[in-house]
């Protein structure tokens, strides 16, 4: 470790590590838990909140009538929004003047304390890797301030005081440029106690010994943990005779390999014609960790979608004609198991059978009926799959259940985090300019051999030059042996 004089101890604030392709803002999404559009906003599939009529922001908290003559005693910083004479933040901060950051560093040589202050937050954050270990997991930031060697403001949220050395949580990663010395640690956010999805988020920690202030933003990224054994998953068992029911995994039918966290899983049902029956709806869809007296997740309840369950169901749908239900969910994890079960109950109607009507859900219902078991009616069959889950996308691909990372996109592989988006640019304009150059020498190379051969193939013209006419300047003598 090297000595750090005071002038180097700096203030930075976490960089954060996000799933772009999941998540509107660094630190909200309403598909998590805990974090919901206020005043009958709704959220939609990319986790930002539609508002209704007369509210605004990131979270519909703003009341646009009373921004009107609104007067806060104090400025609101970082963008806050004075609203019925309070500051109104966004979402990346707190407090009554929206002035506290809601992840910071503190860097103290040879430790460091990070504060992590998620919204409605109702999970667990730990330094990646030890989520079992106590000492490697954040605390109520009030148990934690009385450690810490300088006074500070916080107060509310998670926090650590972490050794960078530490012999339960292991030691921190250093990077060294041209220019500064990174000392780097990772931390995981998972927004559910129960379940593990690619709404989590990974945060990099960062002091960096330098008068900068440094924040990447990486591609889909999970939290840690990743078990790099092969799995199997099992057959669909009970199909239902009336209905055609299929599991498919990219329009296929599950293989035997495990599915990488976040890609979808597709549960589909149809009715025949010649079946008699009319129409089709799920009654429930509930995921279990496999189990015994284990942990269960519902998805869907009563034909309704459960509202915690918005991070991992995209798609819950029923054709017009009512015999086809199309139900697509994203794979996720329970905490320390990653072999996952469904369980999937449907029911089919005859014409005028009004229990397969749909119900009116107002958008998301609430959580009801957890570990119950539904009696299985006279038309109702529930279907059971297990699948196992990877988070590492190398071990997907190399079982064929997601395709092969491109080596042009290396950049986005998580076992590298210390490569930023930038790099990634220079990498590919370096291959783009050295495939240019390749092609100019292969055109060189080509031009010249069709000269030489043209110039092989009309050979030398001798001309007989009149004596009179062609008086040679210098003359060569004959070589002989008497010359040397």
């Amino acid at each position: 470790m090297l000595l750090m004089s005071s002038q180097y101890k700096m203030l930075l604030t976490v960089t954060i590590i996000v799933t772009l392709s999941a998540i509107a803002t660094a630190s909200f999404d309403c598909r998590r838990k805990g974090q919901d559009c206020k005043n009958s906003g709704t959220c939609n599939n990319t986790g930002s909140c539609i508002c209704a009529t007369g509210y605004e922001g990131y979270n519909c908290r703003i009341e646009t009538a009373g921004r009107a003559g609104s007067n806060c005693t104090s400025e609101c910083h970082h963008g806050g929004v004075c609203a019925n004479n309070t500051c109104i933040c966004t979402e990346n901060y707190y407090g009554s003047t929206c002035s506290n950051n809601r992840e910071q560093i503190l860097c103290f040589g040879d430790k460091k304390a990070i504060h992590i202050n998620p919204e409605g937050f109702q999970g667990t954050i730990y330094i990646a890797g030890n989520r079992n270990m106590v000492n490697c997991t954040f605390k109520n930031v009030t148990d934690v301030i009385p450690t810490l060697p300088q006074n500070v403001t916080w107060d509310e949220g998670y926090a650590i005081l972490i050794l960078d050395n530490s012999s339960e949580c292991g030691s921190i990663t250093t990077r060294t440029n041209d220019t500064e010395v990174i000392y780097e640690r990772f931390v995981n956010i998972e927004y559910d106690e129960l379940i593990v999805t690619t709404l989590d988020e990974r945060l990099s920690a960062k002091c960096a010994f330098e008068n900068s202030t440094v924040r990447t933003l990486y591609g889909d990224v999970v939290s840690a943990g990743v078990t790099a054994a092969q799995y199997t998953n099992t057959s669909i068992t009970n199909i239902y005779e009336p209905v055609v029911f299929k599991v498919t995994n990219k329009n296929q039918p599950l293989s035997t390999a495990p599915m990488l966290i976040g890609e979808e899983l597709t549960f589909s049902f149809n009715i025949p014609a010649e079946t008699g029956y009319a129409s089709v709806i799920v009654m429930s869809l509930t995921a279990n960790d496999t189990l015994d007296r284990g942990k269960t997740f519902p998805i869907i309840d009563n034909k309704c979608p459960v509202k915690e369950a918005a991070s991992v169901l995209t798609t819950l749908e029923r054709s017009t004609d009512n015999r086809t239900v199309t139900v697509k969910v994203k794979v996720f994890k329970f905490v320390g198991n990653d072999k996952v079960g469904f369980s999937c109950t449907a029911r089919i109607c005859k014409e005028g059978d009004t229990q397969c009507d749909e119900s009116t859900c107002s958008g998301q219902t609430t959580l009801t009926g957890i570990g119950r078991r539904k009696r299985e009616a006279a038309n109702e069959k529930t279907i059971e799959t297990v699948v196992k889950v990877t988070e590492d996308p190398k071990e997907a691909a190399a079982t064929g259940t997601a395709p092969t990372v491109n080596p042009s996109e290396g950049c986005k592989d998580d076992s590298t985090p210390e490569t930023d988006d930038s790099e990634c640019l220079m990498k590919k304009e370096i291959i783009v300019v050295l495939a240019i150059m390749a092609a100019t020498v292969v055109i060189l190379m080509i031009a010249c051999i069709v000269l030489t051969c043209k110039l092989l193939k009309s050979g030398t013209k001798v001309v007989d030059v009149p004596h009179s006419e062609y008086q040679p300047s210098v003359s060569l003598p004959r070589l002989t042996p008497a010359n040397f």
